[in-house]
């Protein structure tokens, strides 16, 4: 599928066939790899305005930063993708296990936030 969009130059569909990608790294123990796909999808999604990705780039990041086990900065991370504009019902659902883990703020502190996601969010 990712080589048919690239092919095609569908750029959002190869932003979301990198997210899942990097989901499934993210959860089969891959983090630091999961990690650059999430940046870089979320990048081709800043690029091409599509904020549902971008916000579920974030979300991801936050799974990576809590498998490392920096679960404040994960917190965090999770409050400013739910907090995204381009969050949704779908992103939402998919990190509930994760948001009913790590109970994030209603607020979040761009000063504690990973640098990568940090970066995605200017």
């Amino acid at each position: 599928m990712l080589r048919q969009a690239q092919d095609a130059g569908r750029t959002w569909e190869i932003a979301n066939a990198l997210i899942n990608l990097a989901h499934a790294l993210c959860r089969s123990g891959q983090t630091a790899q999961a990690k650059e796909i999430y940046c870089q999808a979320a990048e081709l999604a800043r690029e091409h305005d599509a904020p549902s990705l971008i916000a579920e780039a974030l979300g991801g990041l936050a799974e990576v930063l809590y498998r490392e086990g920096h679960s404040g900065a994960a917190a965090q991370g999770l409050a400013a993708a739910l907090a995204h504009p381009g969050a949704n019902a779908e992103m939402r659902q998919y990190f509930a296990d994760l948001t009913a883990r790590l109970q994030p703020p209603e607020t979040w502190n761009p000063a504690r936030l990973d640098g990568a996601m940090a970066h995605l969010l200017r």
